[in-house]
């Protein structure tokens, strides 16, 4: 029982971390949007 629990626990962060890339990509290309349309 302990062990699955870990496991899971590790398959939460890497989905943690995943998403956290998605979402700091998408950010950024947002971001870079703005500056283009401002220039």
């Amino acid at each position: 029982m302990y062990i699955i629990n870990i496991n899971f626990s590790l398959k939460r962060q890497q989905l943690a971390g995943i998403i956290y890339s998605i979402f700091t990509v998408v950010n950024l290309q947002q971001t870079k949007n703005k500056y283009n349309n401002m220039l």
